[in-house]
């Protein structure tokens, strides 16, 4: 896929979405659960009733709202509303709230980000994947010329990552990754390239502008990598270690037991080397969607930018 098709698919998740701009104190939660402002009943995902008890209430979160009776999580929402003069933005499509932020909050819509791709890179540039819902948005692009080899490793290509939500789940950034060819494993390399661009404050062309300082950045890294990938294919880890080291990687990692046993059953396919558990973690990776996906394929390039020695787990300074 290249960039221009993607502007068209983003393009089109984003009709139907309206931002409203509201005062907290106008807003209420009638006896059916319902989000409402004026005459209208919204109902908002999860992850807007999570930002609206984040930012308003004093005792109700998400979590107090599943497990108690609507009118008694209502009656205490609503107190916070009556007495809040929090200034807010509904981002919305239909009568579904996606989320909710705060009124300085700058809008960096997806399609706006894909555009400063396309500014900077062209729209025939191809991408290698990407991920789009409500919630978070990122896409995979190549550098061209981007392939290296690593002799008994096979054959890698580097890109860039980049970015976004619309509704406050994380900043604006950029981070390079590296996957392998023969089976598209990915490693989100975030210690040495990640760029973060939070929601307040920026204009479009300074983030356009520091989009491209953060691509052009990554492309003079590819003997670095190359490096990286030798150190950790060549550092070889002890079984006596393992426990300790897988300790210390799902608190890192922020693992469940299911999903560190999943990752542990096919490290036994992999070299006892740091490269072999990075290619377990990454190769898990591909279970999961969105998100989760996301976040464990860079955490897996963090641990890939890290030095085991013995049993621990070591954070070399850039």
């Amino acid at each position: 896929m290249k960039l221009i098709e993607l502007a068209g698919l983003v393009e089109n998740n984003d009709r139907g979405k309206i931002d409203i701009d509201v005062k907290a104190s106008d807003l209420s939660v009638n006896e059916s659960g319902e989000l409402v402002l004026a005459d209208r009943e919204l109902r908002p995902h999860d992850w807007g009733w999570y930002l609206l008890f984040n930012k308003v209430s004093k005792g109700t979160s998400k979590r107090y709202m599943h497990r108690h009776p609507i009118a008694q999580w209502s009656e205490m929402i609503n107190y916070d509303l009556r007495h809040s003069n929090q200034e807010l933005m509904l981002r919305t499509r239909g009568d579904e709230v996606l989320g909710v932020v705060s009124a300085n909050y700058r809008k960096f819509d997806n399609i706006d980000v894909v555009r400063a791709l396309i500014d900077n890179l062209g729209g025939d540039t191809q991408i290698h994947r990407h991920h789009l819902d409500d919630r978070f948005f990122y896409v995979r692009t190549l550098y061209p010329e981007g392939d290296f080899k690593i002799d008994g490793e096979g054959v890698y290509h580097t890109g860039f990552t980049t970015f976004n939500s619309e509704v406050g789940f994380r900043s604006l950034g950029n981070a390079a990754f590296i996957y392998k060819l023969s089976c598209q494993n990915d490693a989100q390399l975030s210690e040495h390239t990640r760029r973060l661009f939070r929601h307040v404050g920026h204009s479009f062309e300074e983030m356009s502008t520091g989009l491209r300082r953060a691509i052009n950045s990554g492309k003079n890294l590819k003997r670095f990598y190359v490096d990286l990938v030798r150190k950790a294919a060549g550092q070889e880890i002890e079984e006596e270690d393992f426990i300790s080291i897988m300790t210390q990687v799902r608190k890192m990692l922020r693992l469940s037991k299911k999903r560190a046993a999943a990752i542990i059953e096919l490290y036994k396919e992999e070299p006892s080397t740091q490269m072999g558990l990075v290619n377990s973690i990454t190769h898990y990776a591909h279970r999961l969607r969105g998100d989760q996906k996301f976040f464990l394929e860079s955490g897996a390039g963090s641990l890939l930018e890290k030095t085991i020695s013995g049993g621990e787990i070591i954070t070399v300074a850039a």
